[in-house]
């Protein structure tokens, strides 16, 4: 039996180039579903 996704979700965490913002544009278009994260700038994410 193989495996599959039925989507994707796209997180980002304190962008400054302007991905978030794409992703934003997106979102809202219905394409891609974009959730931003709380920045931690300067800390690990792992």
């Amino acid at each position: 039996m193989g495996a599959g996704a039925d989507g994707i979700i796209v997180v980002t965490d304190g962008c400054d180039d302007g991905t978030d913002n794409m992703l934003d544009l997106l979102d809202t278009a219905g394409l891609v579903p974009h959730l931003q994260s709380p920045a931690r700038r300067g800390k690990s994410l792992q």
